[in-house]
């Protein structure tokens, strides 16, 4: 049997993406840096040597999973036109840049001790959670046919079922759930976990055709935001975290999709 993994940007959250976007975006909002540049190749470069990473291409990843989590006003970057340095960032872009700025000045600092630190950086993290819970919260992928999938809806839908996912079981649910609420890709689902709980199947990496690194960001973007628990070793699974129930009731509500579609939710 295929498997597939959903789609994904290909970053993890965590302080060296948080250090990155802030760099990005401090020398994007000083007009003597972008120098009335639009969002091209020759700014991504300078951008790349600023944020010390490899490449243009990696520079618009970093771009791409800051637009996916609604951080950026996409339009102010333009390849047509010069970037909108007064305009970069969304509300949540703010609260994020914000608490990255904290971070690097109390990871920077020498006037806390190593104790004073972590509860310091620990109250920065309730700001990212609180960022990510609401990014996740309207986040869905686009299939080629304009439907959609909600893949916090469906991970937590999965978990009220079965509890908890290994990865083999991850992979089923990214290779039969693929539209929002779908009873016969649920029924289908359900049969294949039913026969790989009952040792019918059994995987390796090599049957994964299609996002093979998609138990490595989802999943972690899940549990950076403290909704879902994400176990590496010695066995992957993913499972509920216990927090942010406001936030999984809400998601989980019968007309929830409804109203993030027609946009009540931001």
């Amino acid at each position: 049997m295929q498997l597939r993994g959903w789609d994904y940007t290909g970053r993890n959250i965590g302080t060296e993406l948080h250090r990155q976007f802030r760099i990005m975006i401090e020398n994007l909002s000083d007009p003597a840096f972008t120098n009335h540049a639009s969002w091209g190749n020759p700014i991504q470069d300078k951008l790349a040597s600023s944020m010390q990473i490899g490449s243009s291409g990696a520079v618009r990843t970093v771009k791409r999973v800051c637009v996916n989590f609604g951080f950026l006003v996409e339009e102010s970057f333009s390849s047509r036109n010069e970037i909108a340095v007064n305009n970069l960032l969304t509300e949540r872009g703010q609260l994020v840049f914000h608490a990255a700025k904290l971070e690097q000045e109390v990871n920077d600092s020498s006037e806390y001790n190593l104790e004073k630190k972590k509860r310091i950086l620990a109250e920065i993290k309730k700001l990212y959670e609180e960022a990510y819970c609401n990014a996740l919260k309207t986040y869905y992928f686009k299939n080629d046919d304009n439907s959609r999938l909600h893949p916090l809806r469906a991970t937590l839908k999965a978990l009220a079922k079965y509890k908890r996912l290994d990865k083999w079981e991850w992979y089923l649910l990214n290779t039969y759930i693929r539209h929002d609420d779908d009873s016969d890709e649920e029924q289908t689902l359900d049969k294949y976990i039913k026969m790989y709980r009952n040792r019918e199947l059994s995987f390796s990496m090599a049957d994964v055709i299609e996002k093979p690194k998609g138990h490595q960001y989802t999943p972690q973007h899940f549990e950076f935001a403290g909704l879902l628990h994400v176990i590496q070793r010695p066995e992957w699974s993913i499972s509920d975290s216990g927090r942010h129930m406001d936030i999984k009731n809400e998601v989980l509500k019968d007309d929830f999709l409804v109203k993030l579609y027609r946009g009540d939710y931001k």
